[in-house]
């Protein structure tokens, strides 16, 4: 008898530790899959939002001269009556825009030529393109070079180098034109020139206000 409750305690015992260890299997199993589903069930939360950026690009112009008072020299006519063409020393200017089709400068006068209040007479401008003599001829005017690629001058200032000006006015004229944007540098030089006469009269205030129009060509 005793011999056969020990046989059956075994086989109890033996029975118990594999009911643990199904149990304890299961349990593993089933950690296991809830951690997936929790992990499976957060990543479905997850959610996003557009963001517009906007930034802005203002139309901008520059434009300087290099300098806003010059004389002609040397004098048109000296004290022996040799007549001369004078001339200014260069001008620059200087331009920058990011404009898409580029930039003008116009030239205009406050007169149409050189005027003296002392005697009231006027070394009158060239009209369209004159060549200035040093003969005793009156002439006024101004010719230009580009400084930069792309850069062109008017048709009527286009002799920087020589005598030949184009006319200074009270109507603007294209002095130059770029057909692009640039930075803000050098496009060009200009020289303003005269000439007298025999009988133009002396005086030391012979002047004209010029006018350079830059204009942004959007």
């Amino acid at each position: 008898m005793e011999e056969f409750l020990l046989k059956n305690r075994k086989v109890i015992l033996a029975g118990l530790t594999c009911l643990i260890a199904s149990v304890l299997v299961f349990v593993s199993i089933i950690g296991g899959g809830y951690d997936y589903l929790t992990q499976r069930a957060e990543a479905q939360t997850t959610t996003s939002t557009d963001i517009t950026v906007t930034a802005i690009v203002e139309a901008w112009l520059s434009f300087e001269v290099s300098t806003t008072t010059l004389d002609i020299t040397p004098p048109l006519v000296t004290a022996d009556g040799t007549f001369n063409v004078g001339s200014t020393i260069d001008i620059g200017l200087s331009l920058g825009t990011n404009a898409e089709n580029g930039w003008d400068i116009d030239i205009r006068g406050l007169r149409d030529g050189l005027y003296s209040t002392t005697t009231d007479h006027t070394i009158d401008s060239v009209s369209g393109t004159g060549a200035l003599v040093d003969t005793g001829v009156e002439g006024y005017g101004a010719n230009a070079t580009s400084t930069m690629t792309g850069a062109t001058i008017g048709a009527l200032y286009n002799s920087y180098g020589t005598d030949t000006v184009g006319e200074i006015i009270t109507t603007d004229r294209q002095l130059a034109t770029k057909a692009t944007p640039n930075l803000a540098e050098l496009v060009a030089n200009m020289q303003v020139k005269a000439a007298a006469a025999n009988d133009t009269p002396p005086a030391f205030d012979y002047s004209d206000t010029i006018t350079l129009t830059a204009t942004a060509n959007l």
